[in-house]
């Protein structure tokens, strides 16, 4: 099993765990990979156990995808009294295109030659 998918079944066991109200810890990850039929090397479930049990998993489950109920922040220069700011469209600049010479010639000069050389 690669890396990744170990990784993302211990990623679903911290999961499981969290959601039976057990602790996240090397032993219980363990229980839920061998019932699985999942191998992990000591290191990766050690490494894993120790971060995880930090970190609050049911928290963040249940509070992905929440934002707060602020709304968004007022741009830049708006009025502070909540009244709508005048808005003005910035004149457009026109982009310049890029000759063949910045590009070293690599699509032609435009010329009609085939030559990378300028000096003819």
């Amino acid at each position: 099993m690669a890396a990744t998918d170990v990784i993302q079944a211990l990623s679903y066991a911290s999961i499981i765990l969290s959601d039976g109200e057990k602790e996240i810890n090397e032993e219980n990850l363990k229980k839920v990979l061998d019932f699985c039929g999942i191998v992990c090397d000591p290191w990766t479930l050690t490494a894993f156990a120790n971060a995880a049990g930090k970190i609050p998993v049911s928290k963040m489950c249940n509070d992905f995808g929440s934002c707060s109920a602020a709304g968004p922040a007022p741009a830049a220069g708006a009025p502070a009294d909540g009244a709508p700011a005048a808005v003005e469209a910035a004149p457009e600049e026109p982009e310049e295109e890029e000759s063949s010479v910045a590009a070293g010639g690599m699509f032609g000069n435009g010329s009609g030659s085939d030559s990378d050389d300028d000096s003819s």
